[in-house]
Parts: C-alpha cells; sequence; structure tokens
C-alpha cells in the first residue's frame, strides 16, 4: 500500500463502477453492444451510435504511452513525497485512452510508444488506482 495520501476517486455512479473493477484488479471499460465502440470516461449512452446499451468489457491492460508529462510541483497536498512523478495519456489495446501514473521508470526514459501495462495501486484500504508501469517484455 502506498503512504502517500492521495485524493480518492469518485465512488459514485458509473465512476463508482469503473473504479470498483478496478479494486478487483480488474481493467474493464464500457463497450456499446450496438456499435462495439470501446469508450472511458464511463457514460450512459454511446458518443457514436447514441445506445443505451453497453457493457463493461475487459481490457488485456497493455497499451502505449501516447503523451506524457513530468509534474514537479504538487497540486494536492498527499503527493508531495512523491515528487517527481510522471503522469501518461495510455491508449490501451482495444483504443481506449485512460490517464494514469506512470511508475517504475526513471522520468527521463520515458517515450512515445512505450509499451506498458496496468498495475493496480491500493493506496486506502478498499481504494484502488489504475497505474501503469513499462511492460518487462518490451
Amino acid at each position: 500500500m502506498n503512504s502517500v495520501t492521495w485524493p480518492q476517486p469518485r465512488g459514485d455512479a458509473l465512476h463508482g463502477e469503473f473504479y470498483r473493477h478496478c479494486a478487483a484488479h480488474d481493467l474493464r471499460f464500457q463497450r456499446c453492444l450496438a456499435c462495439a465502440r470501446w469508450r472511458h470516461m464511463p457514460r450512459n449512452y454511446c458518443a457514436h451510435c447514441g445506445s443505451g446499451d453497453w457493457e463493461w468489457a475487459q481490457s488485456s491492460g497493455q497499451g502505449v504511452v501516447r503523451t506524457w508529462t513530468v509534474c514537479h510541483r504538487a497540486f494536492h497536498p498527499g503527493v508531495v513525497g512523491d515528487l517527481p512523478y510522471v503522469v501518461a495519456l495510455v491508449e490501451f489495446e482495444p483504443g481506449v485512452r485512460l490517464i494514469a501514473r506512470l511508475d517504475h521508470i526513471d522520468a527521463d526514459a520515458v517515450r512515445l510508444d512505450l509499451p506498458v501495462e496496468i498495475w493496480f495501486d491500493e493506496i486506502a484500504p478498499g481504494i484502488v488506482l489504475p497505474r501503469v508501469r513499462p511492460r518487462e517484455a518490451a
């Protein structure tokens, strides 16, 4: 468990469902049952076709870094001890993009299209955040 007290995610509605999957160490995104498009952030209706029929579909948890930033300033008191840290926009294999902290790598070593995988960090009892790290085999 991380010793840093990070801001906690919303636990309500569809956001809460996403984080409950994360708490089970299961990365799932919504997929429209009408047009098969994947999406994130969670929402009730497909932005492509307007359908309200969808499911939580499992992701492989593997993706690539599309862009990133190195945070040198704490925007929340809970992260002061972790500075600097990397936040990346990751495109996962179904084409869904997620912003997550990128760990287990020096900021200078991050590069475009870096292959990454999901890992889950329990920041408080029952509160699990999806984070990414470089893939071992990449």
